[in-house]
This record gives C-alpha cells, sequence and structure tokens, in this order.
C-alpha cells in the first residue's frame, strides 16, 4: 500500500540506507532548498531545511559509521558538497577545478575502499569527470573520461579498488570502462541504440545493465570482459528502469509505465517473471532501498508529494 510523505516537491526523492534502522530522504522544495526528512527505528522524523539553492535534488552515499557525504549542483552549475558527521551538517563547501565549474548533474559517488570515495560529473562540456577522496585529501585535479556523453555515469564497486562505469556516449551506445589496479580500461560500447540514463547491479559476479531502447522498451545486458546481446524485457514505459540485486543471484527490476504506475519483474534461477503491477501514480523513477526480503520505493507523486510503498521480493 502506498502512503504520502507530503509536502510540495520538485525533484525526485533521493533515499539512503545510513544505518541498519536509519534513513535519510532528501529532495528539493519550489523554493530550490534541500529538505531531508529522518526516519530512525521505524519513524519519521519532520523535514528539515539544509540551507543553499541547489537545481536539482542531491545525491547522497553513507559511509562507515553515522556519516554521510551529499553532492549538490547550485544555481551557477557549481559542485557543492556536505558532510553529515556526529549528528551534525558541515557548511557547504566548493568543488573546485575544472570540473567544478557548469556541470549538468548531482557527482554520482561510490565508496571504492573504506577510505576512498571516488566521484564522477557530465560537465557542460558533456564530458565525464572524475575525482576522488583518499581519507580527508581530495586530489587537486579532476581527470577527464571522455568527451561526448549524452549521460552521466551509473556507477559501482564490485570489489576493493575496483569500479565500474556505464554511459551512453553520442551516438546513443552503451558504454562500459572499468578502473582496476589503479588505471581505467578503455571504453567498450554496444552498437545498439539506448535512449536512457543507464542502471547497473552486480549478481553473481556479473554486471547487469538496464536501459530503455528507441521504442521505450527496457533492454537488459550483461558485461563479462564484452556485452552480451541485450534481452527484452517487453512493454512500453516512461521512466528509465531502476533495479536491485538480491544475495542469492535474483534481480527485480523497476519502472514507470504508461498509465503513470509502477511495475517490477524479477529474475530467478535464471529466468524473467512476467511484470507484476505496483500501483500508484509515480511522476519520477523510484528511489530505491533494499532490505533482506523487501525493497522500498520512493517516487514523487502526482500531487507533488513524496509516495513510499514496501514491495515483497523473496
Amino acid at each position: 500500500m502506498w502512503s504520502s510523505l507530503g509536502g510540495t516537491w520538485i525533484t525526485a526523492p533521493h533515499a539512503v540506507q545510513v544505518g541498519a534502522d536509519k534513513i535519510a530522504l532528501f529532495t528539493v522544495g519550489t523554493d530550490h532548498v534541500i529538505r531531508v526528512r529522518w526516519r530512525i527505528d521505524g519513524e519519521w522524523g519532520g523535514w528539515t531545511v539544509i540551507p543553499g539553492e541547489v537545481i536539482q535534488v542531491p545525491h547522497a552515499v553513507a559511509g562507515t559509521g553515522d556519516c554521510l557525504d551529499m553532492f549538490a549542483i547550485d544555481h551557477k552549475y557549481s559542485i557543492q558538497h556536505r558532510q553529515w558527521l556526529a549528528g551534525e551538517w558541515s557548511d557547504w563547501k566548493s568543488m573546485t577545478g575544472e570540473a567544478g565549474g557548469p556541470t549538468l548533474t548531482a557527482p554520482r559517488a561510490v565508496w571504492s575502499t573504506p577510505d576512498r570515495l571516488d566521484i564522477f560529473v557530465l560537465g557542460t562540456n558533456l564530458g565525464i569527470w572524475h575525482k576522488w577522496r583518499d581519507g580527508d585529501d581530495w586530489t587537486d585535479e579532476w581527470s577527464s573520461l571522455g568527451s561526448l556523453w549524452l549521460t552521466p555515469p551509473h556507477v559501482l564497486s564490485r570489489g576493493p579498488g575496483r569500479i565500474d562505469a556505464v554511459a551512453i556516449n553520442s551516438e546513443s551506445g552503451l558504454a562500459h570502462a572499468r578502473y582496476q589496479d589503479g588505471e581505467w580500461g578503455t571504453w567498450q560500447t554496444d552498437d545498439a541504440i539506448a535512449i536512457s540514463r543507464p542502471f547497473a547491479v552486480e549478481s553473481e559476479d556479473l554486471l547487469h545493465v538496464f536501459v530503455l531502447g528507441e521504442n521505450r522498451g527496457v533492454y537488459h545486458y550483461t558485461w563479462d570482459k564484452e556485452w552480451s546481446e541485450p534481452t527484452s524485457l517487453q512493454g512500453t514505459v516512461i521512466s528509465p528502469p531502476r533495479a536491485v540485486a538480491r544475495p542469492d543471484g535474483g534481480i527485480d527490476v523497476f519502472v514507470v509505465g504508461v498509465d503513470s504506475s509502477m511495475f517490477s519483474r524479477s529474475y530467478r534461477n535464471g529466468e524473467w517473471h512476467d511484470w507484476k503491477p505496483i500501483g500508484g501514480r509515480a511522476f519520477s523513477p523510484p528511489s530505491i532501498l533494499a532490505h533482506d526480503r523487501t525493497v522500498e520505493l520512493f517516487v514523487l507523486g502526482a500531487d507533488s508529494a513524496i509516495w513510499h510503498t514496501q514491495v515483497d521480493v523473496a
């Protein structure tokens, strides 16, 4: 059952699992200011203002302990960074450097080791830029991962010092690059046309990637040193897919259908099951939190409020 978390918002929500019993939920109000709402031990608190105007929902990642790193884009298209430590927010700090200037999207961040935080951003020159922090110190310069990209990368770490990045290039091709042993490999591209930002998960040591094709259908790829042939998951959707991987090797994919309601499709024991309706009225892709046998979904609703539901995926 869907329940409203209230408010009037202009961006999709972004939910982060901070601890076993602690969730932070971010969104942006009509005044372009970030709000955060905490759920601790199952109880939601009120919305709290994080001062400073931004142009889109921030991206936050949890570190070890009760801490968060949050990245946002201000009205000057500059990257801003803030930390949650010991129950308090630090001040905003500008991420200077070449990619710290005009930027299109909030950086995506991933912990590649317990002490190293890597961030990736799409600049206004349509280049993908990369920077990292080792301990408390950020690298001085941004490194380029190529130019003329249509989407920011989706990134994940599949082991200490390993990062997988997937993005759509200027020819609408799905591309993958890996960081390993201190170096980036070359981008490997599939020839099929993709029209949405890809979303990737790891399952049974394979990289599974989901993207929309020209027909607005969902396609599933795997990458294992090379791209597999895409598998059509059928249907027509209006949102980029989101997915979670299960410990037993299963995968669950979530999309918004043409009627604006949510649907899910499950991959179990090497086979795809049929699409199942979840209902609701979603005007954004879902932000997903995966638990042992359930998945929580947060979406922007037709009334501009944030709506939430929990789905069994056992």
